[in-house]
């Protein structure tokens, strides 16, 4: 087993797909060779949505924020208009779960998903999967994260 293989494993990235779409992410040369083998991937519409899972997944597990992963993101939602759908629902599923995170993960999650919305390439609406009438702790750091970076720019 070579070392992406191992760091697949540790990610629990154990399907054949997702095992597959992580070397390409992890093996490119850059975000444009990445996009482009992974567009090249013989998948299905739903195997499509596991792009976005391992893309997500990757990017929060980072010792800090490596902005590869949000131009790659950046880059495939704007080749392929359909992937939009499937980073939004891989982010909210990330912000139901935000109160079992570290702020590590937390502030990844936070400035991945700023970077496509100051970009125009996901919208405002990705919020609402939080109910602001009744945020708790973590997803109020989330939130002061996300608008840091969004006003940052």
């Amino acid at each position: 087993m070579n070392q992406l293989e191992k760091l697949a494993a540790e990610q629990r990235f154990t399907t054949d797909i997702r095992k597959r779409i992580f070397m390409i992410i992890m093996s490119a040369d850059d975000y444009l060779d990445a996009t482009q083998k992974l567009l090249k991937l013989k998948i299905t519409k739903k195997q499509a949505q596991e792009i976005a899972v391992v893309l997500v997944e990757s990017c929060a597990q980072e010792a800090t924020f490596n902005k590869y992963y949000a131009y790659l993101a950046d880059n495939l939602i704007r080749v392929n208009r359909n992937l939009k759908y499937s980073f939004q629902y891989s982010l909210w599923d990330h912000m139901k779960l935000l109160e079992n995170y570290t702020l590590r993960k937390i502030a990844n999650i936070a400035k991945f998903m700023s970077f496509l919305v100051t970009r125009n390439t996901l919208g405002l609406q990705v919020l609402r999967s939080l109910d602001f009438d009744s945020l708790n702790q973590h997803q109020e750091i989330f939130l002061k994260i996300f608008f840091q970076e969004f006003y940052a720019k």
